[in-house]
């Protein structure tokens, strides 16, 4: 088998022994695929996590269009942090998703509820105190707490909105842990107008995908996790130039991680070639 599929991973090639409705289900998951920017988000990630503990301990702020696999990284992130955990009690990374209208009341209940220290859902009792937030943070040895969605804070009031990033420095300090938000392009105009966050946050942004060798070797690896039995050649200038074209038709915008993979499967399910 393996040497009938040389352009499958291992993975994708297991799948062929089975039935194509498995195979579809396959595809239509949605999973992180390595590519060059998204391995220096993670590098960065990692060594928050191995790095000594520090009284301003480095911060991110990841930004990218909606649709450009923020929330994928974030999540895939999490998922390795499990997985390579010492003991089950431990919890290096915590993740949460802001509310539409964030408060800081709610944020701490969430981020409690990441560590589970407090019911799903539950934002009642004195489990949201920041107190009992640190001493959580502390027993779980969590090193980096990541926030997702950070463009919500654009939805409240200024005064509100400073409140919010004075708890993330709070966090961040009285904890010695890092701080990853995420969020769509304009988030992150809290940190360039203040001088505090400035020299704690450095923002990195995932560009949209344009035609050159990076796109190349993402269509590439995504091929190779796509459980077909024959090469498509994803990564070849002339299938670029065509993914992004029919991304923008298909969502009025070029380029995302979202649209591309959207279009692919598309193509496959209409190719029956591909599946045979």
């Amino acid at each position: 088998m393996e040497t009938r599929y040389p352009h499958l991973d291992p993975g994708a090639r297991r799948l062929l022994q089975g039935p194509d409705e498995a195979r579809i289900r396959y595809i239509q998951r949605d999973r992180f695929i390595d590519h060059g920017a998204t391995e220096a988000v993670v590098a960065v990630l990692q060594d928050f996590v191995d790095r000594p503990p520090s009284v301003r301990p480095p911060c991110l702020a990841l930004v990218g269009d909606a649709g450009n696999g923020k929330t994928t990284l974030l999540r895939e992130f999490v998922r390795r942090t499990e997985r390579t955990a010492q003991r089950a009690d431990r919890q290096v990374a915590a993740y949460f998703v802001l509310s539409p209208l964030p408060t800081v009341h709610e944020m701490q209940a969430l981020l409690l509820g990441a560590l589970e220290a407090l019911p799903a859902g539950s934002l009642n009792g004195s489990l949201r105190t920041g107190d009992d937030l640190r001493r959580a943070l502390l027993e779980r040895e969590t090193r980096v707490v990541l926030i997702d969605e950070i463009q919500h804070l654009l939805n409240i009031p200024r005064r509100q909105r400073s409140a919010l990033w004075d708890w993330f420095k709070w966090i961040s300090t009285a904890c010695r842990l890092s701080v990853a938000c995420a969020g769509i392009p304009g988030s992150e105009e809290v940190i360039q107008s203040e001088r505090q966050l400035q020299t704690r946050f450095t923002i990195v942004r995932l560009p949209r995908w344009s035609p050159g060798p990076a796109f190349g070797q993402f269509l590439a690896a995504f091929e190779r996790s796509l459980p077909l039995k024959r090469p498509s050649g994803l990564g070849q200038p002339a299938m670029q130039s065509a993914f992004l074209d029919e991304s923008r038709v298909m969502q009025q915008i070029s380029g995302t991680t979202h649209g591309v993979k959207r279009v692919i499967r598309i193509c496959i399910y209409q190719s029956d070639s591909l599946w045979r």
